[in-house]
């Protein structure tokens, strides 16, 4: 999908005729020239332009699925790796490497069996033992995940993280056979299903880590099970994805390949989108907040809900808010929710009087 028609000088990108010292560099040396035009006819190939060019905000931190923590790094490993589940197009969880699983009567206890034609980009089979493996190392101390604590509804999952368990077989993670996962939480969890496809949870390749080390993350190094494969990342250029031909759905793979561009300026990343240089914004971020009364009536402009929240909070220890008499009633009482996301916001955001988002699974929040 490429779009045109929103006409703004200040994002418009002007052509440039060629800098003169240029023009005349190549006329004193025309071997040089040639040269060069072989040099660039040699790269094409690898600048050819992806099946699909995402807009994808700031450039990924890191690759590693225990260690993210940010949506661009997400998105870009959901691509590489897969879970248990993964998500539907309504966000819905739904069989991933898991092709089936049991649930207990009392809903604690979870069975996995994953698909015999589950592997990796090298083709290894993708196993049971991978994913407690993977579990292992996030809720491992040393490894400092930020967000191991996804997996503290497992049993003894937080006291293992915490150093207060040290033996990972008290852990409510068994391998009953390499096809069979068996998951022991530590009390009903209806949304677990849903963190099961959750960065956090994905498998890594515990060899190539090991093998690695903090450089597994590379080109021609990181071994996933996603649907695609990482054949690049330039920094601060473009992170390029080809499809992986061992992905077990890859038949359903409609994309050879697909560029991120690490774009994390709103009128630069709009003035791309503009262009035809890319075909998807991602990020509201990432659109021109003064443009949005008119974007949000095209028919490229897709709202979706978010399960996330944006709220104010006030420093009540410097005036004028350590004031009592200023902090009864409370400042966010007289502040008009509606009014503010719409002048704010403009993109359709809805007020909300809860800390979790209304589309979070089971949240009803208050009227």
């Amino acid at each position: 999908m490429r779009v045109r028609g929103v006409t703004l000088k200040a994002l418009q990108i002007p052509s440039r005729p060629a800098p003169l010292w240029g023009v005349l560099a190549f006329k004193r040396l025309p071997c040089l020239a040639l040269l060069l035009c072989l040099f660039l006819a040699g790269c094409g190939a690898s600048t050819r332009r992806a099946d699909l060019v995402v807009l994808n905000g700031a450039e990924p931190e890191t690759l590693d699925p225990a260690l993210i923590t940010g949506q661009p790094e997400g998105r870009v490993t959901n691509a590489l790796f897969e879970g248990l589940t993964s998500f539907s197009a309504e966000g819905k969880p739904i069989p991933g490497v898991a092709e089936r699983w049991d649930l207990s009567a009392d809903s604690r206890v979870y069975t996995f069996h994953l698909r015999s034609d589950a592997r990796w980009s090298d083709g290894r089979p993708v196993t049971a033992d991978d994913f407690l493996r993977s579990w292992r190392r996030v809720l491992a101390p040393e490894t400092g995940s930020e967000y191991a604590s996804q997996l503290y509804h497992i049993r003894n999952g937080r006291a293992f993280n915490e150093g207060k368990l040290t033996d990972f077989n008290q852990v409510g993670v068994r391998v009953i056979d390499p096809a069979t996962l068996e998951v022991t939480l530590e009390n009903p969890t209806p949304y677990f299903l849903d963190l099961c496809a959750f960065t956090t949870l994905l498998p890594v390749p515990l060899e190539t880590v090991a093998r690695f080390g903090d450089d597994w993350t590379k080109p021609g190094r990181l071994v996933g099970n996603g649907a695609y494969s990482l054949a690049e990342w330039r920094i601060n250029d473009r992170i390029r994805l080809v499809k992986n031909p061992h992905y077990w759905n890859r038949a359903h793979v409609a994309m050879q390949t697909v560029d991120i561009l690490p774009i994390s300026k709103a009128n630069t990343a709009f003035n791309f989108y503009a262009a035809g240089q890319a075909d998807l914004i991602l990020d509201k971020g990432l659109v021109p907040n003064q443009l949005l009364d008119e974007l949000k009536n095209r028919p490229d402009f897709h709202a979706a809900p978010f399960l996330g929240i944006y709220f104010l909070r006030f420093n009540c220890t410097r005036p004028p808010f350590n004031d009592p008499a200023c902090a009864a009633p409370s400042p966010s009482s007289s502040i008009n929710s509606s009014s503010w996301t719409k002048s704010r916001e403009r993109a359709n955001s809805p007020p909300t009087a809860s800390r979790l988002p209304a589309r979070a699974a089971t949240n009803r929040p208050p009227a």
